[in-house]
């Protein structure tokens, strides 16, 4: 345990030697720019709309919850199809909106307003269930974090190898599990700090999302160490800017058509459905890609290739 925090001690300051500690900490000044609008306003006044998507399996009490429903928003639409009202949710006219059956539908974003609309909405309509898609603010915070994590994941044991540096490692007689376990968690304590002011933010409706970010920095780190281990330092940035490249372009323009067999390989993918049920499997990507890092540094370190 000791060699572990003294290797967490090595890599903070080697990253701040580097400069690329200062670098990520202009991070947060991004960040805080599309948080602004969520502390302006109170989460249910009457700039909140309401959409209401009628069927024909709907039943009397459903209809007569309807007119509660009314009372939470001064600005309620009713629309035909949830096709139209999912357009206008995504262009930020409504912050939720129900559709009207035998068991009662919510639909929000999973940001401030749309979880506070949700959970109003769901207090007269007790037998109702809450689907959420993410945000674009959450979406964009989840991309820094993966970012941040990842990048600094992918320069950890191949700028140890071309300092030369690792091979005092190896030869203080440090092991596969303290090396790359103490690198792991340097990099998600680093990470920490251009997500800070996001979390907070965040920390005001969902602590969930809080879990599931750190979840997802955790996968991301986990994979860039994999990269950093197998790969030389230049090829390893190339490789973590692709997977990045990728998983980007995976969650932002199939957000509702991807297939599952890719979200396995993507871990941003994830901020789709940021649900309990999808932490297990963060966990298990970092684990598996943790181990797999742990396995190529031993291979390279009997073939005294590092």
């Amino acid at each position: 345990m000791t060699k572990i925090w003294r290797m967490i001690g090595k890599e903070v300051k080697e990253t701040r030697r580097s400069g690329l500690l200062s670098l990520i900490i202009l991070f947060p000044l991004l960040l805080l720019l599309p948080s602004l609008p969520l502390l302006s306003q109170s989460p249910l006044n009457s700039h909140t709309s309401i959409a209401v998507v009628a069927n024909d399996t709907g039943d009397a009490s459903s209809y007569g919850n309807v007119h509660s429903i009314s009372k939470l928003s001064s600005n309620v639409y009713f629309v035909a199809t949830e096709e139209e009202a999912f357009k206008m949710l995504k262009g930020g006219k409504i912050s939720a909106f129900i559709v009207v059956g035998k068991k009662p539908q919510i639909f929000a974003e999973n940001s401030f307003y749309g979880i506070k609309t949700a959970s109003a909405i769901q207090s007269v309509l007790s037998d109702s269930k809450i689907s959420y898609f993410p945000s674009l603010s959450f979406l964009f915070l989840a991309l820094i974090a993966q970012a941040s994590s990842l990048f600094l994941a992918s320069t950890t044991i191949s700028r140890e190898r071309e300092t030369g540096t690792l091979r005092l490692l190896i030869l203080y007689r440090f092991s596969a599990f303290e090396v790359i376990t103490g690198k792991f968690l340097a990099v998600l304590l680093m990470s920490l700090v251009p997500v800070f002011l996001g979390m907070i933010v965040l920390s005001l409706y969902s602590t969930k999302l809080i879990l599931f970010l750190l979840l997802l920095m955790a996968a991301s780190a986990s994979a860039g160490m994999v990269f950093s281990t197998a790969f030389s330092k230049e090829n390893a940035v190339i490789l973590a800017t692709l997977f990045l490249f990728a998983n980007a372009i995976a969650t932002f323009y199939s957000l509702h058509s991807l297939p599952e067999r890719v979200s396995y390989l993507l871990p941003l993918t994830q901020v789709l459905d940021p649900s309990l049920e999808r932490m297990p499997f963060l966990i298990l990507y970092s684990l598996i890609a943790l181990s797999l890092s742990m396995i190529v540094f031993g291979i390279k370190k009997r073939g005294e290739v590092l």
